[in-house]
């Protein structure tokens, strides 16, 4: 459900009419109250954790006359966008960042305490001290990620239980079912059959 709001109110004077985005994707994770930002977006279908940001509108909204527009308005409102879409972002902690890292080396293959902390421009010794000041440890931290990961992996693709554990790092399918009955306390094959059907290769 759309909602309109009176920070999207200046569409209406250019356009003649309500314009409000048909998307909205931000990268960081739902806010424990995202009302803010449905209120200054103007529209409830904002979604959390995409590759990037973005505001969407439907092509009819998109190529409507704007009789009243000034010369120049373009530019005013595509900083309007960036201004916006900046004050949406949080800033981001030291752990949020490492765990992007983390997580991004576990999607190329390169989970290793020297090869993150190359990625992060610090030595190993200096990582570990920082996760201690988190209280959290590299094992722990790697345990965690993985496990995001596996459970993406099991609910998003059909990929053989094989390649799953391959690309999360375990060395079979046995050490792979072994951690996801930890986790969870079942199997890959449930988990998978409990998981929303539209699943991609």
């Amino acid at each position: 459900m759309i909602r309109r709001r009176r920070n999207w109110s200046w569409r209406r004077a250019a356009a003649g009419r309500d314009i409000v985005p048909s998307r909205v994707t931000v990268t960081h994770r739902a806010p424990r109250r995202s009302r803010q930002l449905a209120r200054l977006f103007g529209t409830d279908r904002i979604h959390f954790g995409a590759p990037y940001n973005s505001i969407s509108f439907t092509e009819d909204d998109v190529r409507v006359p704007l009789p009243r527009a000034q010369p120049g308005v373009d530019r005013i409102l595509a900083q309007h966008a960036e201004l916006v879409l900046a004050a949406s972002r949080p800033v981001l902690g030291w752990l949020d960042r490492f765990r992007a890292v983390l997580t991004a080396a576990f999607r190329d293959g390169t989970v290793g305490l020297e090869e993150v902390a190359c990625r992060l421009a610090v030595s190993p010794r200096t990582l570990q001290r920082r996760l201690s000041e988190h209280d959290t440890t590299w094992r722990e931290q790697t345990e965690r990620v993985r496990h995001e990961l596996t459970l993406d992996l099991l609910h998003s693709t059909d990929l053989p239980l094989r390649a799953v554990a391959g690309r999360v790092g375990y060395s079979d399918v046995r050490v792979l079912r072994r951690a996801v009955r930890r986790w969870s306390g079942t199997t890959p094959g449930e988990l998978r059959k409990a998981a929303p059907a539209d699943r991609t290769g």
